[in-house]
């Protein structure tokens, strides 16, 4: 590495080479030498870290470079500073040396673990400090800590001898106190990987070729692709046609007058012959327009005591009418805002289709069958580029699922290139890390903590500020934290105003930064109350709409807090199970999903619940008819009633039967659920579950409606309207009035089934009934289809396919694509509806539901027969005609037959 101090740095080496250690070096030179206080301070934290480090006997070559330079830049510092008194040492250099001795004192701590006693053996230490790889990391920045701390210094002395405090002086600097710049004048290639950014890269070039437009700054978080933006800008035709290109990487360059230097350099001037540094600036910038690009130019501006003097340069430059500006910087904010005209453009994470193109142009080799477990690695990436390369090239040979289990044990770790020394290019580790030790980041010791905090919400705060508050989490400035942490690109508030982190920040934040274990319970409590309070809400009690607009924004986060918690096994002790239990009934409703059933049953006894497990496989079973996994909750269900009916419990018998009997009407098993139902009806009248009662009357007449018995549908319905009325069961009431509405619908009563579907989706949306308002929908949208009302009809089913989507829905979603489909047929748009109907038979053979699998085919066989594709046509209303059959759909297997004789004519044509 090369250092500002040079010389200096050299003779502390052939200091070194004498000495053979670096304490004997430190104690060499600093015995019975005049210090004033702080520097004091600053050297005996110096000899006591150097002293740990030489103990250490993993990783010798990382500890003794470490060494090496904890001890040149003490060299360096007693070369300025030794010797002189209190009052002799200026408040700036005193305030730098307060800065070192924490920066020292951070080291010290982290050693610790390191630190090799006699008793002591990395055997018997921690799994995660006895790798290797760990411990090089550790050391790599506690060197670029050092590294940063000597950069600092050479800016406070420099500071002495060429900044005045209100103008910039870069002309009376002599060119022997100022270290030489070396910086390439050509422009880097732009890389060969790159998507996702035309809209980007278009939209800048626009701006410019504009000379009325304002500066480019290109902002975002570590990682996410800004210098590939601005390579992409300067390679430009419409850019570099008509423009002098130049590029200037300012990593290395800490203070105006570097900056000015490199400038100059890459313009073709000379920064070694004497004259003012900014008059040969404005020279070169009078020849011809420049497109000026300062990349990471956070290096400068954050380093310190420097950002008057460089809003000074950058004035100048945006003011050189020749002059177009490109700047990359991490954050959410240009340099000199004031001061110059910006055009920000922050830079979002990669679509998920952009994520798998740049991988897999990377690398190619890759199966179909390893896809899935490809989609949930570039999941973990968050779209971030760096990531994604960096997995691309670790991933080699190796099979996507080995990756995904190095990726469990290591999480972002394993994002990096096979490099003795990461840098913010090669590890994304580095590059997070640079981020969180930065001027902004440590100025505000609260950021680290919240963003700790956020990163345990993998769906972000949602509420932003205002939530944060809420949850009262015992922060001092919760504001000014989580400006910070915007402010730092760390995160980054979303398009619905929550503030989110991207997935491998927020990974290796739980790994290295997790919340301390207060700020932790604050947060699960938060969520606790949230559950206690709406968890037990169904769509017939009053505040489920309520309950809706607060639970169903956080569900990804109350599930991976309570699964934590769950698989803590402090469950029990701390009321989370509870909460949990009291969350699978709203998931019920809204989002249904087993994952927080499967750990409560998994430890039901440990769990302190006040109900049976009996009641727990109920619950489990109906999430798994509602995710249409009906072989599972058939098993469910059966334990359940055999525990319900050993103790008698009539009302579990009863709830046990009129699932099952709805399990099996869903897969069309008719007899099979019009027995149970049945037999759920006789329990519930016994006991006196007069809702139970309705459900099971309006289950039945469903069942009748399917078979096209519409004269027992409308007797069944309307004894089960009865009830839900006389009992208040909204719920009930609007799904005896949808089903009138298709039975009106199936006979092409339009009027009346539109009159009916109407009141019934008023009604299931009042009460946040969300199956029943998708089941409304896209009835409405047959209707719309069935008398030619095709963009009314389009508008209609895609509402009710999303919200079936949403709602995890299957069938429902399934039935909806089979419309869309059938509309594209009629229209004559065949790929489109082939598309859809492809997408619907995928979702339909996924839980082997036979008679929408044979709809899709029939469908399909419709769409081959206005293609001419006879063969194909006939291969896919045979199967339907089969599927139909074996389930006892007589009528549609006719229509089927009927529809056979029909293609064969036209073959015979």
């Amino acid at each position: 590495m090369e250092h500002p101090e040079g010389l200096k740095w050299k003779r502390f080496d052939a200091a070194l080479e004498h000495s053979k250690t670096v304490l004997s070096v430190l104690g060499a030179i600093s015995d019975g030498l005049v210090m004033c206080e702080p520097l004091k301070g600053a050297v005996g934290l110096a000899k006591e870290v150097v002293a740990m480090i030489e103990k250490v006997r993993k990783n010798q070559k990382a500890c003794t470079e470490l060494a090496r330079r904890i001890g040149a830049l003490i060299f360096v510092i007693l070369n300025e500073l030794g010797g002189k008194k209190e009052e002799e040492v200026p408040d700036h250099l005193r305030s730098y040396l307060g800065n070192l001795a924490r920066t020292l004192t951070d080291i010290k701590q982290g050693l610790i673990p390191l630190k090799l006693h006699k008793e002591f053996s990395f055997a018997s230490f921690g799994s995660a400090l006895l790798r290797r790889e760990s411990v090089a990391e550790q050391l790599s920045g506690y060197n670029s800590q050092i590294d940063h701390a000597a950069q600092e210094f050479m800016i406070a002395t420099l500071t002495n001898l060429t900044l005045g405090m209100n103008k910039l002086h870069i002309a009376q600097t002599s060119t022997s106190a100022i270290p030489r710049i070396q910086i390439s004048s050509v422009v880097p290639t732009p890389p060969i990987y790159f998507y996702g950014r035309d809209d980007v890269v278009e939209d800048a070039v626009g701006k410019l070729s504009d000379k009325e437009r304002p500066h480019i700054a290109l902002l975002g978080t570590g990682g996410i692709g800004k210098t590939s933006v601005a390579l992409a800008l300067l390679d430009h035709q419409a850019i570099k046609s008509r423009n002098r290109c130049c590029f200037v990487p300012c990593d290395s360059l800490l203070t105006a007058s570097e900056l000015v230097q490199a400038i100059v350099q890459v313009l073709g001037g000379s920064s070694s012959s004497g004259g003012d540094p900014m008059e040969k600036l404005a020279s070169l910038l009078n020849v011809g327009s420049v497109v000026l690009a300062l990349d990471n130019f956070e290096s400068p501006w954050d380093s310190g005591g420097t950002q008057t003097e460089l809003t000074e340069v950058l004035r100048m430059l945006a003011a050189s009418p020749n002059v177009r500006l490109i700047v990359t910087m991490r954050g959410n904010s240009p340099p000199a805002k004031g001061d110059v005209r910006w055009s920000p453009i922050s830079l979002n994470p990669l679509s998920p289709d952009d994520a798998m193109k740049l991988f897999c142009s990377v690398n190619r080799e890759i199966t179909e069958n390893e896809k899935p477990d490809l989609d949930l690695l570039l999941d973990k990436c968050g779209g971030l580029p760096l990531a994604i390369k960096l997995l691309a090239s670790v991933k080699g040979d190796l099979p996507c699922s080995s990756l995904l289990h190095r990726w469990e044990r290591q999480s972002t770790d394993i994002l990096k290139a096979e490099h003795d020394s990461p840098t913010r290019l090669t590890s994304v580790d580095v590059s997070i890390s640079l981020s969180l030790d930065s001027k902004r980041m440590k100025g505000v010791p609260e950021a680290i903590a919240l963003l700790g905090v956020i990163c345990c919400l993998p769906d972000g705060v949602q509420g932003g500020i205002d939530q944060l508050i809420k949850m009262n989490l015992g922060l001092k400035d919760v504001d000014t934290a989580l400006a910070t942490v915007l402010a730092a690109s760390l995160a980054f508030r979303a398009s619905n105003g929550s503030v989110k982190v991207l997935s491998p920040i927020r990974q290796y934040m739980l790994k290295h930064h997790p919340p301390s274990a207060s700020l932790y319970d604050q947060l699960l409590q938060h969520y606790i109350r949230l559950a206690d309070k709406y968890g037990d809400l169904g769509p017939n009690d009053i505040g489920f709409t309520e309950a809706c607009a607060v639970l169903l924004p956080e569900v990804g986060n109350i599930t991976y807090i309570f699964k934590q918690e769950l698989l803590r096994a402090q469950a029990g002790t701390r009321g989370v199970a509870r909460a949990a239990f009291k969350f699978t009934n709203f998931q019920l409703w809204t989002r249904p999903s087993t994952d927080l059933i499967d750990d409560l049953l998994s430890r039901w006894p440990d769990c302190g619940l006040n109900v049976g497990r009996r009641e727990g496989l109920v619950r489990r079973a109906r999430l798994r008819q509602r995710t249409n996994d009906y072989s599972a909750a058939k098993a469910d269900l059966e334990y359940a009633l055999a525990e319900s009916t050993a103790v008698a419990d009539q009302n579990m018998v009863a709830r046990c039967f009129q699932t099952l009997g709805d399990v099996h009407r869903m897969q069309g098993e008719y007899p099979q659920a019009i027995e149970k139902l049945t037999r759920a009806h006789d329990v519930s009248s016994e006991i006196g579950d007069r809702q139970s009662v309705a459900f099971c009357l309006s289950s039945l007449g469903e069942i009748h409606r399917m078979q096209n018995e519409y004269p027992q549908a409308i007797e069944k319905l309307t004894r089960a309207h009865d009830v839900s009325s006389e009992i208040g069961d909204r719920q009930g009431l609007a799904h005896c009035l949808s089903s009138w509405g298709e039975i009106h619908r199936m006979q092409n009563e339009y009027p009346q089934a539109i009159e009916k579907l109407t009141l019934a989706h008023e009604m299931s949306s009042e009460i946040g009934d969300r199956q029943g308002v998708a089941f409304c929908l896209s009835s409405l949208g047959h209707i719309h289809s069935m008398q030619g009302e095709y963009p009314q009809a389009i508008e209609k089913l895609t509402l009710a396919h999303d919200l079936y989507f949403e709602i995890e829905d299957r069938i429902g979603a399934a039935g909806a694509l089979q419309s869309l489909g059938e509309i594209d047929r009629i229209q004559e748009q065949y790929d489109q509806s082939a598309e859809k109907l492809g997408r619907a038979l995928a979702l339909a053979s996924s839980i082997g539901h036979r008679y929408e699998i044979a709809w899709c085919h029939v469908y399909m066989g419709l769409l081959d027969r206005d293609r001419r594709r006879y063969a194909e046509a006939v291969g896919h209303i045979t199967t339907a005609w089969s599927l139909l059959t074996q389930i006892g759909r007589e009528g549609n297997a006719e229509y089927c037959s009927d529809l056979l004789r029909e293609i064969l004519e036209l073959m015979a044509e």
